[in-house]
């Protein structure tokens, strides 16, 4: 429950920095308003929208805790940077190209896990087979993207000190999943509109 918490403030906190942009104080008011509202039962139910999203999709996995927390200490050190009127970078991004993968890697597990594609079904493999199928991910995503490739191998490592028995459920979740399509479709279409406005100037 704790990483799910984790992964909703991240999730407020960029929708704040790209909604109200330089207000920062306005922006952790928000935050707070909304953590609020989260532990608030809904539809006269004695359950929050937190503790129904968890019934339903479970606890975001390792990468997921891992993305979102190195997001939020980020956010936090330029804000006060700002606000102690010092500009502050930190070169701590994923590439696009990352999400891209894991929304291809996502689907492909999707369709094996509902038969669509049995050969696909990676979580019923011999686990070797399925070791060796994280590593190749993790070769990938260091080879296009050493900081996502960096969160992998700690994820893959944390195996050994969670009760997670399956290390796709520490690289994988529906969450990272459904933002990494959301993600991708919103960068094709901004990529396809800039693209357009070329031609149109041309």
């Amino acid at each position: 429950m704790f990483g799910l918490w984790i992964m909703y403030v991240a999730i407020i906190l960029w929708l704040g920095a790209h909604l109200l942009e330089s207000r920062i104080l306005v922006k952790y008011i928000l935050c707070l308003i909304c953590i609020v509202l989260a532990c608030m039962p809904i539809f006269f139910t004695h359950y929050s929208s937190i503790e129904i999203i968890y019934a339903f999709f479970d606890a975001p996995s390792i990468i997921t805790i891992l993305i979102a927390l190195t997001f939020l200490a980020k956010t936090f050190v330029q804000d006060v940077g700002t606000l102690m009127h010092k500009q502050i970078s930190i070169p701590l991004a994923l590439q696009p190209i990352t999400f891209l993968y894991y929304a291809v890697f996502g689907a492909l597990l999707l369709l094996g896990t509902l038969n669509i594609v049995p050969w696909l079904d990676v979580y019923h493999f011999d686990p070797i087979f399925e070791n060796l199928i994280v590593l190749g991910v993790i070769a990938v995503m260091i080879y296009s993207d050493m900081l996502m490739g960096i969160f992998l191998a700690l994820a893959s490592v944390a195996l050994f000190f969670t009760d997670t028995h399956n290390i796709l459920d520490n690289i994988f979740c529906p969450y990272l999943w459904v933002y990494s399509v959301g993600y991708t479709l919103f960068m094709s279409f901004i990529s396809l509109r800039k693209y357009y406005e070329k031609r149109i100037l041309v």
